[in-house]
């Protein structure tokens, strides 16, 4: 079998910045240049010329005025349009020209692919246009979303190669596009922390913790109405707690109407900034329960590797990769207030407490970038010598 050796990796935002994608390109492309691929990193946001910031005038003030007298709740941004693709796919066409000898071409979105050469092309992200505005937003795309959505299933259809960090999506899209779709099992955790996790000098300070950690991100609604909820809930808890503390990541003072006794904002933390970043981890390190009931996947993941039980929504992605049930935190079938505030309690009061900060732990901890990224290369591996239906397939974890 071919030895593969260099890849192209093209992202919407700089691979080596902590911040793009919830450290998604930067874990990955770490992972694939650890086991000694030659990883030629490619940014394909445009670059801030003259006329692509004429271009961004023009769009906030005419066009994106003119879609919302039609659609006022599209999502239809620039980076959909068909002058910004055109501005992505000349950044593409540039480094596969400057990269000719890369073994194959790994797109971070399923929005772009490599019509400029014969070199092959992955496919490797979680929502499609489709899926998220059916899935997330849960309403019908409107036309000229749907004109997007006929865009993206031609570049997906074209890719020799289609991975879905999800496995319900991963055999949604399998049915929909009559090729298959890879699951490879659960991507690694987003991990940037450079300090040693110890379990026997963490776990005392969880069950000393009265703190709860929200991790989201104030732009999207669903977050905004998970933390809303969770205030709500947090206020009947104080009753009862006096001394509990709700702290929030990704979200500021003004997220919200009014902020009561004991909830702290911490805002946007950015990984790359020292400081930040080791505020980021202490909040993690020293959260008695991590609460999100919105979907935050990564977050979760990320908090139950630092031993917090969880209380979280019963949805898709998290029942497919842990089951109906969990040892290591709740569900919360009901998302009211006083739901909440009963599955709050179950973990906060719960005799086995410390059982369930281990087993969300150890649940979690083999799912490595390192991992993930020799499955990546075994797939890639298998469809250069035509074995792509005898390697791995979506059940394989």
């Amino acid at each position: 079998m071919k030895e593969i050796k260099s890849i192209n990796i093209f992202t919407q935002g700089d691979s080596t910045e902590p911040s793009t994608w919830s450290n998604v390109p930067f874990c990955f492309t770490n992972a694939l240049e650890s086991s000694g691929i030659q990883v030629n990193r490619i940014n394909i946001l445009p670059d801030p010329t003259y006329i692509f910031k004429l271009y961004k005038k023009i769009w906030t003030r005419f066009i994106n005025k003119f879609i919302c007298i039609f659609y006022e709740n599209h999502i239809y941004n620039i980076d959909r349009s068909i002058i910004y693709r055109m501005f992505v796919n000349s950044k593409i066409k540039r480094a596969i020209e400057f990269y000719p000898a890369a073994d194959y071409n790994i797109f971070l979105t399923f929005s772009y692919t490599n019509k400029f050469s014969s070199g092959p092309s992955l496919l490797l992200c979680d929502y499609t246009y489709e899926i998220y505005i059916k899935n997330s937003l849960k309403r019908k795309p409107n036309l000229i979303e749907q004109a997007y959505i006929r865009y993206e299933n031609k570049v997906i259809a074209r890719s020799e190669v289609v991975v879905n960090l999800f496995a319900n999506y991963a055999t949604l899209m399998t049915s929909k596009y009559h090729k298959k779709v890879h699951y490879l099992g659960n991507m690694g955790i987003n991990i940037v922390y450079q300090e040693p996790l110890v379990k026997l000098d963490t776990l005392p300070v969880k069950v000393k913790s009265n703190k709860i950690l929200f991790i989201g991100n104030r732009w999207n609604h669903s977050y905004i109405i998970a933390a809303k909820l969770l205030i709500e809930s947090f206020s009947l808890l104080k009753a009862l707690y006096p001394q509990i503390e709700l702290h929030f990541i990704g979200m500021s003072n003004d997220s919200f109407e009014n902020i009561p006794t004991g909830v702290y904002c911490h805002g946007y933390l950015d990984k790359r900034n020292k400081e930040q970043r080791k505020e980021y981890y202490d909040l993690l390190l020293n959260a008695k329960l991590f609460v999100n009931t919105s979907g935050s996947y990564g977050a979760t993941m990320e908090a139950m590797y630092y031993y917090t039980p969880i209380v979280t929504a019963r949805y898709g992605e998290i029942v497919e990769e842990f089951g109906q049930e969990i040892q290591f935190g709740q569900y919360c079938n009901e998302l009211s207030k006083e739901k909440l505030l009963q599955c709050i309690l179950s973990v906060l009061e719960s005799d086995k407490y410390t059982d369930m900060c281990v087993s969300a732990h150890d649940i979690i901890a083999p799912h490595t970038w390192e991992e993930f990224s020799k499955k990546i290369i075994k797939l890639l591996g298998c469809h250069l010598h035509g074995q792509i239906h005898s390697g791995l397939n979506n059940s394989e974890k």
